[in-house]
């Protein structure tokens, strides 16, 4: 919250996850800046946008190019800031520019972040663990799973920001049996046609998936108030109770849950990830991280085709004593920025 003049004023985020576009999240330095090398021309114009808050509009002219970057400047110490991840209100799944969510929900300054796959028209999901509000958003049991790739940004409860590399457990817990059965995914699309195991709650939206005349065999189980009501194969999309989940899955995955739930039993969703999503007030994933410690790494833990393309990128760095966050972005395919 911010105090200004008697009023008070929200400040609801300076970091938003937006599915507009592919873009790169992850730590960098001045120091590491590639747009640094030859420079011919510079020029630096900042902006306070409030109390600890700052804009630094920086047009920079090289043996390459022109480059068009902007470094916003976050005080971590400034109680009435507030770094939080934004999504679009009705379904976080719903692809959103991040000018229309910094709109609506009244934030002073917001940067798009982390990758996402499309998910149909107009929709899309991130990847990896994403918190808002100090609510798990969406996350899967695949991210980091076999090697430190992905990693991500979060602020602690204790407000304090972190990167690390996001691992999870989910299962859903019989309570009347204590069986358990894995599942996959939480508010994530398929990309496997459905033959891991999905769920489903309100922050995806109204519906999620059913059959179609290419997936006949869909199953889904309704869980509502912690109880399955349904359990159905073969039907359109069921609607999302506003107080419980629907599990999506097909063939050997509804093997499974046949086989330890039945209509009537009570049933818990575990989602267990380190770092412990509880503990964190908001989280994004991105990619490699670009430089630990002043150190540039020997090799990237991530890299896609898309990095190694001149195009607009987004980056954040924190301050080696962890009070300051960076969030930059350059701007790219034209000719007054080039990309990175």
């Amino acid at each position: 919250m911010i105090r200004n003049k008697g009023r008070i004023r929200r400040l609801a985020a300076v970091f938003a996850v937006v599915f507009a576009v592919i873009s790169l999240t992850a730590t960098v330095t001045y120091a590491a800046d590639p747009t640094a090398v030859n420079v011919i021309y510079e020029e630096t114009t900042t902006h306070t946008i409030t109390k600890g808050v700052t804009l630094d509009n920086i047009v920079r002219f090289t043996k390459s190019g022109w480059y068009n970057l902007h470094v916003l400047k976050i005080d971590l110490r400034q109680k009435h800031i507030s770094v939080d991840t934004l999504t679009n209100p009705e379904s976080f799944a719903l692809r959103t520019s991040t000018l229309k969510l910094a709109q609506q929900s009244g934030a002073v300054a917001a940067v798009n972040g982390s990758f996402f796959t499309p998910a149909g028209t107009g929709y899309g999901f991130p990847v990896g663990g994403i918190v808002k509000s100090s609510e798990l958003q969406s996350v899967s049991d695949n991210i980091n799973r076999y090697s430190n790739s992905m990693a991500s940004f979060s602020i602690t409860t204790d407000n304090e920001a972190v990167l690390d590399f996001w691992k999870a457990d989910l299962k859903l817990v019989s309570e009347e049996s204590g069986a358990s059965v894995a599942f996959q995914h939480y508010n994530k699309k398929s990309w496997n046609d459905f033959s891991e195991i999905y769920v489903f709650d309100r922050k995806w939206g109204e519906k999620a998936f059913g059959a179609t005349e290419d997936m006949p065999d869909m199953f889904q189980m309704v869980v509502d108030e912690g109880v399955v009501k349904r359990m159905v194969s073969g039907s359109p999309a069921l609607t999302i109770p506003e107080n419980g989940f629907i599990v999506v899955t097909r063939s050997e995955g509804a093997k499974k849950l046949k086989s330890v739930f039945s209509v009537g039993d009570t049933v818990r969703m575990d989602i267990t990830t380190t770092p412990d999503w509880k503990k964190l007030k908001m989280s994004v994933s991105g990619s490699a991280i670009l430089v630990e410690n002043g150190v540039i790494p020997s090799k990237f833990s991530f890299e896609a085709s898309d990095i190694k393309v001149r195009s607009p990128k987004t980056a954040l760095g924190i301050s080696k004593d962890g009070k300051t966050l960076y969030f930059v972005t350059v701007d790219g395919r034209q000719t007054a920025s080039l990309g990175l």
